[in-house]
């Protein structure tokens, strides 16, 4: 026999699990509990669900709040990634902030072989970026046709080019690169400004750059120009009163002729001229 505990109804059918009436779970005649105790069983029902909600609900914010050891390296790895950010940040920094006319045009070279028309200016001077600005509206050409070789022949070079004779006094320097497509040694201006040392091309035509010192290749063509220029020629003396013999005149430096007596004698009668060798008929 079963019993709804809370309308009483009886049923003597065992399978039954609810109430006809009202739907209450039934309950064997021997654990019979008055209504009010059953509704109050059924009304904190709901009550209890709710608070396994709100236990769970309780739980997940707890495992939130505690991340399990895949949070944690995922966190991990975002800490790494930003470092090399950091890092790479820095060296840029680093590396565009160069300590020397040499390390500029490295940089200049590497930018003119990427053909990065934006990396190149990075290496120009605020004066060269206006000159370059102005020589591509003078002459109607794309500032990329401007930038193209970085104002100097050296970039033509397959391989970065041999350098030598670095000289600075104050913000100005100066740099010798060997120019191999006109086989000459260019003398490049550059000037520092405060991320760097950049090309004063730019600086140079406005009159504003002045060279440290001059470079090796100016020392070595006034050399050769004094060596020239000193070449002994014979005095006066040494020639030959009667002019049986001329100096040629090369150009600044008159090469003089042997004395007189090496050259053939000259014999004249009234018919013939004779030479030293020839004989009279």
């Amino acid at each position: 026999m079963k019993v709804c505990p809370k309308c009483n109804s009886s049923y003597s059918d065992e399978t039954l699990e609810f109430c006809l009436t009202d739907g209450t779970p039934l309950v064997s005649d021997a654990s019979v509990v008055n209504p009010t105790e059953a509704e109050t069983i059924i009304e904190k029902a709901p009550v209890t669900s709710e608070k396994t909600s709100a236990t769970s609900s309780k739980v997940e914010t707890k495992k939130g709040g505690q991340p399990s050891n895949t949070s944690k390296s995922r966190n991990y790895i975002i800490l790494a990634v930003a470092l090399v950010i950091l890092g790479v940040g820095g060296y840029w920094l680093l590396a565009h902030k160069v300590s020397s006319p040499t390390e500029s045009y490295k940089g200049l070279y590497a930018a003119v072989k990427s053909k990065d028309t934006e990396a190149i200016k990075k290496w120009m001077s605020k004066s060269t970026l206006g000159f370059a600005e102005m020589v591509s509206k003078q002459q109607n050409t794309p500032i990329e046709k401007v930038f193209e070789n970085g104002f100097t022949a050296t970039t033509f070079a397959a391989s970065i080019p041999e350098m030598r004779d670095e000289r600075i006094k104050d913000n100005m320097g100066a740099l010798e690169v060997w120019n191999s497509k006109d086989q000459r040694w260019e003398d490049l201006p550059f000037i520092k400004e405060e991320d760097g040392w950049k090309l004063a091309i730019g600086d140079l035509f406005a009159g504003t750059y002045q060279k440290p010192a001059p470079g090796s290749a100016e020392k070595q063509a006034e050399e050769a120009n004094k060596m020239s220029n000193n070449i002994i020629q014979a005095p006066p003396g040494n020639m030959n009163a009667n002019g049986n013999f001329k100096v040629p005149k090369l150009g600044k430096n008159p090469v003089p002729m042997p004395p007189a007596s090496n050259k053939p004698s000259l014999k004249a009668n009234s018919n013939t001229m004779m030479m030293g060798n020839t004989n009279p008929r």
